[in-house]
């Protein structure tokens, strides 16, 4: 009694599919082992462009006042402006999410579909705060780079790398 899974056709097709997976493995491994040597080579010379640049940045802040004074002002407008993002991400939400309690609000073309009117809401709530939250974030981090940067040009000692 020969089934399906011990017939010659099946071992036969087993062992040419194990033999081609494992040609295409390794091809593949050499391959992505290029590309990744590419990628790490790129990502330090990238780092340490960019430890040059902040020297040269902490350099030109500690010689120049005017400079200096200027970095400080921008550290602290980028620090509100992503508080101001955050803080306009909850709200946005609470306001979206307020109109499941008042039916009223949305009486207009969709007061036939309450559902559809909620399931907007909440796919409106969750983009702004995505986009809310991203910008609030990209502009501590803006404004963390700018501290890190007054930081360094206040004390001549080598201040930790985020690269």
């Amino acid at each position: 009694m020969e089934t399906a899974l011990f017939s010659m056709e099946w071992i036969f097709t087993a062992i040419v599919m194990a033999l081609i997976m494992t040609i295409v493995a390794y091809y593949s491994v050499r391959f992505l082992d290029r590309r990744l040597s590419r990628v790490s080579t790129w990502w330090r010379r990238r780092s340490a462009a960019r430890i040059t640049a902040r020297s040269e940045y902490a350099d030109y802040l500690r010689q120049n006042s005017t400079a200096r004074e200027a970095a400080v002002a921008n550290e602290i407008r980028n620090r509100f402006k992503s508080l101001t993002f955050l803080v306009l991400a909850v709200l946005v939400f609470l306001l979206l999410q307020s109109v499941k309690a008042v039916p009223g609000l949305w009486m207009w073309p969709l007061a036939v579909h309450y559902e559809t009117v909620f399931v907007l809401a909440d796919i409106l709530a969750v983009i702004s705060e995505i986009l809310l939250t991203a910008l609030g974030l990209a502009s501590l981090w803006t404004a963390s780079t700018e501290a890190e940067a007054l930081l360094q040009a206040a004390s001549p000692q080598k201040v930790r790398n985020r690269d």
